[in-house]
Parts: structure tokens; sequence; C-alpha cells
């Protein structure tokens, strides 16, 4: 059983020596002057390896024939420094299981001309002498060359999310793939609020379906493209603007709270299917600012400007900041709706100055509360005025009783 046991020990050991194996790649000059950089790197995360460094520099002779010392005697080694040094390169270090070797097919042969297709070099080149990428062909090679480009720092240990261990339910919506990551992943504390970005969206999603388009009813696979952007599915806010002011089509829209969304639908009247479309509108976007404000994360990024209002044809709408000033004792001045081209930009411009007068209002009167229920809670009791004249009349009088013969003696 012993035995038994140090063999599973040593198995294991050898599994996780394995998959931390690491590999040097670099992209040789002719890689980063064609643009390939992007291409390579995809093909290493798509296959599943780690990127744990990576530079972008242009490589002295000294680091190169340090490099390639293996190859000083060769004839060609002058001028294969030289054409190292003629531009600059990308060294990367990845790690995975059997990164090393599985990195040398992908690579593909030294000369293109043997390399097989479906290989960076059988795909992408077809001389020798630019041949765009360099790998390590063993681990003692790949350990001494990541010493010699990179140092001990440099090397980024991370654990990616472990993505393809999630549930079939995984996605119904943003707030519940967060949460569904802190229950099953507790050990991953995830990004800071501060390093949080929150992507606010200028276009719709479209639906069709067989009833008449309400949240809830079925759909069909694919939804109505957009007039301009001509892409099943999608329809920016400018588009939708446009569609919604067709006297052709019966549009009904409705706000859903839930979601804070638009939700606009109609009736076809040639295949009486319900085609329907849920969107931010202004309001929707100074809520989502709004959150966060309150969040504190580091701002939001939009997609994108160009299928915001630009022409300034949406009807104003009268509703964006309904949702603000409701808090007890918050006092704010509500700006009109936002007018003329690109609402949606003015509407985010407009929401983060009022969030963040109507955030700190809301802490500055939460604070007051409980510093007035700090100050009673600390507040010394004192006995009733009456009851102590009362005891005083009491304990005074009869002194004064006794006392007054004498005094008049006196």
């Amino acid at each position: 059983m012993f035995l038994t046991l140090l063999s599973v020990l040593s198995f294991y050991s050898k599994a996780m020596a394995e998959a931390r194996e690491r590999t040097f790649i670099m992209i040789k000059p002719d890689g980063v002057h064609r643009g390939l950089v992007g291409k390579i790197i995809k093909r290493f995360e798509a296959k599943g390896f780690k990127l744990v460094a990576m530079k972008f520099m242009w490589a002295d002779k000294a680091l190169l024939e340090k490099h390639y010392a293996d190859l000083a005697g060769r004839p060609f080694f002058p001028g294969l420094v030289e054409y190292m040094s003629s531009g600059p390169v990308v060294p990367m270090v990845w790690e995975g299981l059997n990164v090393v070797k599985t990195g040398r097919v992908m690579l593909g042969a030294t000369n293109p001309a043997d390399s097989v297709p479906g290989s960076i070099r059988g795909d992408l080149c077809i001389q020798v002498g630019r041949n765009i990428c360099h790998g390590s062909d063993a681990v003692e090679s790949a350990n001494k060359e990541i010493a010699l480009w990179f140092g001990e720092k440099e090397l980024v240990n991370w654990q990616p999310y472990p993505w393809q261990d999630l549930p079939d339910d995984y996605g119904k919506d943003g707030f519940s793939r967060i949460n569904n990551l802190k229950q099953r992943f507790p050990h991953l504390k995830g990004a800071p609020p501060s390093k949080i970005v929150v992507g606010l969206p200028f276009y719709g999603r479209t639906f069709v379906s067989e009833l008449e388009g309400k949240l809830g009813d079925s759909a069909d696979s694919q939804g109505f493209k957009g007039p301009y952007s001509n892409e099943h599915g999608f329809m920016g806010y400018n588009e939708i603007c446009s569609s919604l002011q067709n006297s052709s089509y019966d549009w009904k829209t409705e706000w859903h709270d839930e979601s804070s969304q638009m939700v606009a639908r109609y009736t076809d009247p040639v295949t009486r299917k319900g085609h329907s479309v849920t969107y931010d509108t202004t309001r929707s976007i100074a809520n989502k600012i709004k959150f966060i404000t309150r969040k504190e994360l580091a701002g939001a990024m939009c997609w994108s400007i160009d299928t915001d209002d630009f022409k300034g044809s949406c009807p104003e709408e009268n509703d964006t900041y309904a949702d603000f000033g409701q808090y007890p004792g918050v006092k704010l001045n509500i700006p009109t709706a936002p007018k003329g081209s690109f609402k949606l930009l003015k509407t985010i411009n407009e929401a983060m100055q009022l969030a963040s007068v109507e955030w700190q209002q809301e802490k500055d009167i939460e604070f007051a509360k409980k510093q007035a229920e700090l100050d009673k809670q600390n507040e010394i009791p004192h006995k009733e005025t009456g009851n102590t004249a009362s005891s005083l009349y009491k304990t005074v009088l009869p002194i004064l009783l006794v006392l007054l013969p004498t005094i008049v003696i006196l």
C-alpha cells in the first residue's frame, strides 16, 4: 500500500510538473513587420496554453549572439544575427501540458517547405530565412532561453477562470454569471471594482416570434435585420429610432423595470409574426451610469458611437432621469432631456455628474442620521426639573424653620 501511495504521489507530481511546463516562443522581425503577432498569439491561446510573459523589443546583437551561441560556428551565423537585429521582436513564455513539444508542432518545420498545412510556418511563410518564429526544442533549452530573455519578476504566475467547468444554465444575465462564479469558485477573488469597466451598448437585440413578441414568448433562432446594419438580430439605436417613426408598422413600446430597458414590438402584417427589439434608451443609459457610480467602478465604455443618434433624428426622451432624486432629502438640478445629435453620449456625460452629486448627498444624509443616533446613545440622562425642585423644597424648608428663631434672636 505504501508503494502504491508513493507511485500515485509520483504520478501526481509528474503530471503537475508537465502542466506547468514552459517554452520560449519568439516572433521574429518578419512576423512583426507582416502584422502576424496577433494571429500567432491567438493560435497558442486557442490551443489552451497560458501566456505568462511577453515583450515587444528591439534586441541588440550581444543578446542575440548569446541566444544563438550553439550556431556560432555556422557560416550563416553573422547573417542570422544581422537579420534578427534588423527589427523588433516579440519574445514570449507560454505554459501548459507538453507545451515545448506541442509548440514545435504548431510552429512547423524550420523550413516552411517541409511544414504541414495548418502549422504556423506551413500557412504563413515560404522562406527558411524568414520563418516567422523561434521555438524552444527541449525543456532544458526553454529554461535557458527564458532565463536569458526574462527576469524572474517578469514571469507572471496566474490562474485562468475555469470557464469549461461552468454549468449549462450559465449566462442568463450578467449578474447571475457573477453570482455563479462566486458560489462555485470562492477562491477566485475577481477583479477589484476600481479595475472594472462596464460596456454600454448603443444597440438593441431583435427577435422574431410566432406569438406577439412579448417578453417570455418563444423566439425563432434568428432575429430580424436592421435597415442599415443589415445584420440578423441587431439594430443600432439610430436604426431603432428610424424604425419606430415608420408609420407602416404599428410599434408598441414598453419600459421594463426589472431589466431597465425599453421593449418595442409590432406584428408583421404579412407573416403575422411578432417582431420585438430590446434596447437601451437615454433612461437606461443614465441608470447604468448611476449603477457604475454607486459601485465605484472604473468607468464605462460604449459600443459603438456610430450607432448613436448622430443625425439627431431620434425624438426627445423626457424620462431620461425619471429614476433620479427619489431618495428622501436629496435635492438635484435635473437637466432637461438630451437634444440634437448623439443623445446617448450626452446622457453619459450629464448622468456622470448627476449620479455623483446624488450619491454623495445620499451618503451625507445617511451619515447625518447615524451621527444623530450615536449622539442620542451617548447623551447623559437628567432627572426631571419638577421632581428636583420638589425634593429640594422638602429638604431645605425644615432647616430654615429650625434656624429662624436663632436668626431673629441675633
